[in-house]
């Protein structure tokens, strides 16, 4: 083996999985997410890029929309509604 070679093990030792939970939860990242698109959108002229920003907060509103619905729905099947 050259010296310059890798080795698999080798390459598997450095990498390391960033085993850390986030402090908040998806929602609220995604809700932080949307806000922060919007805000951004704002400051912007008119034009594609302030478009894409808007509909991806939109797209986020709808996700976290579903996503409640869906909690609600299951919380609400499970009590024997």
């Amino acid at each position: 083996m050259r010296p310059c070679q890798i080795s698999r093990m080798q390459l598997m030792e450095k990498k390391k999985r960033n085993r850390s939970r986030p402090a908040e939860s998806f929602e609220i990242r995604l809700e932080r997410y949307a806000d922060n698109a919007r805000a951004t959108a704002r400051r912007m002229p008119p034009g594609k890029e302030r478009d894409a920003l808007m509909k991806k907060a939109v797209q986020v509103d709808n996700v976290l929309a579903v996503t409640e619905w869906l909690a609600t729905r299951n919380d609400s099947d499970s009590k024997g509604g």
